[in-house]
């Protein structure tokens, strides 16, 4: 993650540069170089990462029965059963929204009250909206724990090993109707300060190179 390294230390730096800036005298001083040019090339080279929706499919109960019955080897399937006067299913499908897109290989179903007969509800456990079953080869799981994004991200990993493919923002994708994301979920900063140190270093040395007073002067007149 080169890239993500050189942002989240153009950032860093540019946040120090900031405080430093804002805390120096407003009249008598002389002002200090701006900041060197090849930051504006850095940032241009590690812009963010664009990731394409991958929303949900809306079916009707008869092809999740098909699709679970058949559950194809090495397949796992996510199904949100809502209905569409319940406001609490109303809050949940964007956030299920999100899901499909930041787990790709696991295949999403949302299923309208409407759309189903009371027997398929009875038959998956669906006693209340809205309702979402985790299903893979050898499992079926009903999820029971608060509806927010990170709760069911940690169920995922918890159920399926698997990891997303990304950290997207819901309140992003409901105002912008686009995703972004510049660092993958299970990865932190120190890992990635870890891993990509020597990108850190050479970066941060050219900058305090290249923020140098010229001869003779100072960052400060007295």
């Amino acid at each position: 993650m080169r890239c993500a390294a050189a942002a989240l230390a153009v950032a860093l730096i540019a946040a120090v540069a900031a405080a430093t800036a804002a805390g120096s005298p407003a009249a008598g001083t002389c002002a200090r170089r701006g900041a060197p040019p090849f930051l504006d090339a850095v940032g241009s080279r590690c812009p963010f990462v664009r990731i394409d929706p991958s929303p949900p499919l809306e079916v009707r109960g008869e092809t999740v029965d098909t699709e679970l019955n058949l559950r194809r080897r090495g397949a796992s399937y996510s199904i949100l059963f809502y209905a569409a006067w319940c406001p609490f299913s109303s809050k949940l499908r964007p956030i299920f929204g999100t899901l499909s897109t930041m787990y790709p290989q696991i295949h999403h179903f949302t299923v309208e009250e409407s759309s189903a007969t009371p027997s398929l509800f009875s038959r998956y456990g669906v006693r209340g909206f809205p309702a979402i079953l985790l299903v893979n080869e050898t499992t079926m799981v009903r999820y029971r724990g608060s509806k927010d994004l990170n709760s069911l991200v940690d169920f995922y990993k918890e159920t399926t090993g698997l990891d997303p493919i990304a950290y997207i923002d819901v309140v992003e994708q409901e105002s912008t109707g686009s995703l972004s994301s510049v660092m993958p979920w299970d990865r932190s900063i120190r890992e990635m300060a870890k891993d990509e140190m020597y990108l850190l270093v050479a970066v941060l040395f050219i900058i305090v190179k290249g923020i140098k007073p010229a001869p003779g002067t100072s960052l400060e007149c007295s």
